[in-house]
């Protein structure tokens, strides 16, 4: 069930690169940190992940349990919305994708773990706000996980 693997989630994004320190990404489990707002001004060397669960399609019977899992990773990566940090940005796409793509099962807790195949799998950068900070540069990525639970996690009968 989704408490046995989101943290391994949020910890696929904690990532550095060019410039920056390792993005934070904060748990939704093991530790109950999730910020109500955050500061941007430290979001050059700093960047922020911050991962929500957003629907689950289940499939259960007899015989077969499946449960597949949507979401959204919000990255805020720059302080401001300059356009002159355009070049910066464009490393956000492989970032992002290398990180999910080194991580297909989770560890090994889940069937599968992917970036959706579709237009707006990764979006950005977009102008983004978490609470009442200015808006700045980031980006959005929708996931899907799909998982089997186990008789104990979810158990059927007739």
């Amino acid at each position: 069930m989704i408490e046995n693997w989101i943290d391994n989630l949020c910890r696929v994004w904690e990532f550095s690169g060019p410039g920056l320190d390792m993005v934070r990404s904060y748990k939704l489990i093991e530790k109950a940190e999730f910020p109500s707002a955050i500061n941007p001004v430290d979001l050059d060397t700093h960047p922020i992940a911050l991962t929500i669960p957003a629907a689950v399609q289940p499939m259960y019977a007899m015989g077969r349990k499946h449960l597949t899992w949507f979401g959204v990773t919000e990255f805020h990566v720059a302080p401001d919305l300059d356009r002159g940090r355009m070049p910066s940005l464009v490393h956000w796409f492989s970032l992002i994708l290398r990180a999910a793509a080194a991580n297909v099962q989770l560890g090994g807790i889940v069937e599968n773990f992917v970036i959706v195949d579709r237009p707006d799998g990764i979006e950005g950068p977009l102008a983004l706000k978490y609470g009442d900070e200015a808006a700045h540069w980031g980006f959005t990525v929708k996931w899907m996980v799909e998982e089997v639970p186990t008789n104990s996690n979810l158990p059927v009968s007739a």
